[in-house]
């Protein structure tokens, strides 16, 4: 009988194990057919990582031929702009198929189509908050012009090659774990995508934790704490250092004096409030200033950090009409950022604040009639379909107002988001024409129909070097729009938008360089408000320091600085905080023997070493004695920056200095035991083992993740350094004869997480390592490749 029973509970077992496999359990898909060894992931780890060698399509009219150079990079030979792009499109789907899909799906809110419920609270933010809407009106734009309507048409027909080509064995590896069949792509799907690139670098706005902040402490005491400039209040002239502007003025008063407005939120979602990002840099260097004579142009780009990268490295190459070398989206044609024999350029964002907030009243609290000037007015409800897998479609309604799409209600008040990005434009036409682009008076007019995201453009050419910000901003007065604004009255809302190009360009300085670390551009004499949010000024006090003393400038120069680990916030602090006096005040003997490193740190941020842990222990243990009490009313932690505490501080030395010092000692003693507390003992607290650097999966899929790295830096040196945000794209032009170039994005062209090829460069990366640009002759590309792919019409 003991047997029976047991024969008998097997047998369940295998049935259960069987079912499992072949449909999982609850989030869980079923494994089995992803464990197949004929067509699971065995495959995948299986391929060739160069994908095709061969393709015939009915598409092409003409031969196209793509090496791979010993960097790993394609170079696309093609004979007409329809074949590159096609090819390009094929490329990209072949080696980014699921992160394209997947990065095009945000934008247009249909994640959960293939992700399910767990999106669908994503996707109904999105459509709501217009950015369907906007890809729709902008792939208009796109369809209307030449170059845009070849290229996006041409790339999705090339991705939808590449899609119809696969049965289930060659599905990227991703698709067999959610087991969904890829599906064919539309332009829409390129729209969305920057769209959503937009979204994720113009619409951060931290207007409604400053309005919370405002509602609990005052709009004097908010403004004091969250100014627009710091140099006034700090006192060091230059401070905050404008890049087009160096010696305008920086007064915080017109802001102080703006009239706000209290709304009746008491707080908002947490998912309307943005995190944290850290930046990018860029500078140009004229000839007059380099030991060669030859312009150089440095970019380093700070994007978040994911498995496989957001950026593509590849050339493409139409004889006689194109040769451009640089970084792509993997969703987009064409070159972003990069050069080609005769121009360059790279950018930073522009931080610039075009989103506001305003609050609407609506006749009851079902209504779509809202108040302006005294009367109801209907807004316009446009229903979209939210399509979420294994579930009913869902209908969901987009509220549009004279203020934007309504984000959010409470009873009869609603909460509605103007964006410029809702402003129907086409930037792709503006990078398709920069990658012909011969020169920088060539590419400011072409910026001149830039919108967004407003991005200052460092650009060179041999013999000039410019900064432009580019961009759509409203028209505002200082201080609007820093909290939420009231929409029961036109005339809140902005005027109109303007094109701030020609305002905001500086070229060929005569100190023979240009900079940009997303710091503030103008003082407060501009003719219009750009928002109060900018990047700390930290790294482009560095940059220019760096570059204003050497006047005669290397390449080796440029790659060290993009790799620099200086602090230069901590530099700051320590011109304001005297360590002699603050290691005399601490009694702890283990912990005045941590300060000891203190004295003599040269402001490195070293994975290996001690130091940044010690400091930005014990910032944060100055920032909550400053701040935690005023600020106890937050859920979540928002505090002012640190260059308002370093005010603060040194507020406090002048009224009281013995009282001051024993307060920052007690400060450091707390941060030691919050040191010992979280990481246990003091060989666990070295920077790199604190804040180490992570590759995350695209989807956040366990096992997935590229690496987790150590490298050196942190948010206040030039390699920064925040933990899941740094230096996707690294790149520096010399435009000697011939021109050369040197390149770095942490990742490999591959995104198939079971091949090497995937963390492919990460460690080079971390060790600050470059490569040369092969930007050769055909002939001598395809003779020094390491793999080629022909393609040829059917």
């Amino acid at each position: 009988m003991r047997a029976y029973s047991k024969f008998f509970i097997l047998s369940v077992a295998f049935v259960i194990l069987i079912h499992f496999l072949s449909v999982g359990v609850g989030p869980v898909p079923g494994l089995g057919a992803l464990l197949s060894f004929s067509q699971g992931v065995y495959v995948n780890a299986r391929e060739n990582p160069f994908g095709k060698k061969e393709l015939k399509s009915t598409f092409l009219k003409d031969k196209v031929e793509i090496f791979y150079d010993q960097n790993k990079v394609p170079h696309v030979f093609a004979k007409n702009f329809e074949d590159l792009y096609f090819a390009q499109g094929y490329l990209m789907a072949q080696f980014r198929l699921w992160q394209m899909d997947i990065l095009t799906r945000v934008g247009g809110g249909q994640l959960s189509e293939i992700l399910g419920k767990r999106t669908a609270n994503v996707d109904r933010f999105f459509i709501q908050a217009g950015l369907r809407k906007a890809s729709r009106e902008s792939l208009d734009q796109i369809l209307s012009q030449e170059k845009s309507r070849v290229a996006v048409t041409s790339f999705t027909q090339g991705i939808n090659a590449y899609i119809l080509s696969l049965n289930y064995e060659d599905w990227p590896v991703e698709y067999k774990v959610v087991q969904f069949r890829p599906a064919p792509f539309s332009e829409i799907r390129v729209a969305q995508f920057l769209k959503m690139m937009s979204f994720n670098l113009a619409a951060r706005s931290y207007d409604l934790k400053l309005t919370e902040i405002f509602q609990k402490l005052g709009w004097e005491q908010t403004s004091e704490l969250f100014p627009d400039f710091y140099g006034p209040l700090i006192e060091e002239p230059g401070f905050d250092v404008l890049f087009h502007d160096l010696n305008g003025q920086t007064s915080n008063q017109k802001s102080k004096d703006y009239k706000v407005f209290k709304t009746h939120f008491e707080n908002f979602p947490e998912f309307l409030k943005p995190f944290e990002t850290d930046g990018s840099n860029s500078w140009v260097v004229s000839k007059e200033r380099t030991r060669a004579g030859f312009n150089i142009l440095a970019n380093d780009t700070h994007l978040g950090l994911q498995s496989p990268s957001v950026w593509v490295e590849m050339r493409l190459n139409v004889p006689g009409q194109l040769d451009v070398y640089g970084a792509s989206f993997p969703a987009s044609p064409g070159v972003i950022l990069g050069m080609n024999s005769h121009f360059a350029w790279g950018s930073t964002n522009g931080t610039v604040d075009v989103v506001d907030w305003f609050e609407l009243e609506f006749e009851n609290e079902t209504s779509n009639r809202y108040l302006v000037d005294g009367k109801w007015i209907e807004a316009q409800v446009e229903e979209e379909s939210l399509k979420v897998r294994k579930r009913k479609e869902e209908k969901v309604s987009v509220v549009w107002t004279q203020f934007g799409p309504v984000v959010h209600r409470e009873g009869r008040r609603g909460l509605a988001f103007r964006w410029t990005a809702h402003e129907p434009s086409n930037e792709l036409e503006i990078f398709l024409k920069l990658d012909q682009a011969q020169s920088v008076a060539e590419a400011k007019v072409l910026l001149r129909d830039y919108v967004t995201p407003v991005q200052n453009f460092s650009l060179v050419d041999r013999d000039h070097i410019a900064i432009v910000t580019a961009g759509l901003v409203p028209q505002k007065k200082y201080g609007f729009g820093r909290v939420v604004e009231d929409g029961t009255q036109s005339q809140n809302n902005w005027p109109r938008l303007m094109r701030i190009n020609d305002l905001l360009t500086s070229e060929n300085p005569s100190n023979g360089f240009l900079f940009s670390a997303n710091q503030r551009p103008v003082g407060s004499e501009f003719q219009t408000y750009l928002g109060w949010d900018f990047e700390q000024p930290y790294r482009g006090l560095r940059i220019q320091h760096l570059l204003g003393q050497n006047s005669s400038v290397e390449v080796d120069d440029m790659l060290k600085m993009q790799n620099e680990a200086f602090n230069e916030w901590a530099f700051h602090f320590f011109k304001i905080v005297d360590r002699s006096q603050v290691l005399g005040m601490i009694h702890n003997s283990f912990a005045k023997q941590k300060f000891e490193k203190l004295l003599r740190w040269d402001f490195q941020d070293r994975p290996e070493a001690l130091e940044t842990s010690l400091f930005s222990a014990w910032f944060e243990s100055v920032s909550d004695r400053l701040w935690a009490d005023p600020f106890k009313f937050q859920k979540k932690k928002y505090y002012p920056k640190v260059s308002r505490s370093l005010i603060e501080i040194q507020k406090q030395i002048r009224e009281d200095k013995e009282s001051a010092y024993k307060m920052l000692a007690q400060d450091f003693e707390e941060g030691i035991k919050n040191l010992e507390k979280s990481y246990g003992s003091e060989e666990h607290w070295t920077w790199g083992e604190i804040h180490p650097t992570h590759f995350p999966h695209v989807t956040r899929f366990p096992g997935f993740e590229a690496a987790t790295v150590r490298p050196q830096g942190s948010r206040y040196s030039l390699n920064s350094n925040k933990g899941t945000h740094g230096g996707a794209w690294r790149f520096v032009v010399n435009f000697s004869t011939p021109l050369k170039a040197w390149s770095q994005i942490p990742g490999g062209l591959n995104g198939n997480p079971v091949l090497p090829w995937y963390v492919d460069q990460i460690q080079e990366w971390t060790r600050g390592g470059f490569k040369e640009v092969q930007f050769q002759s055909q002939k001598e590309t395809q003779k020094n490749s390491l793999e080629s792919f022909v393609m040829e019409p059917l």
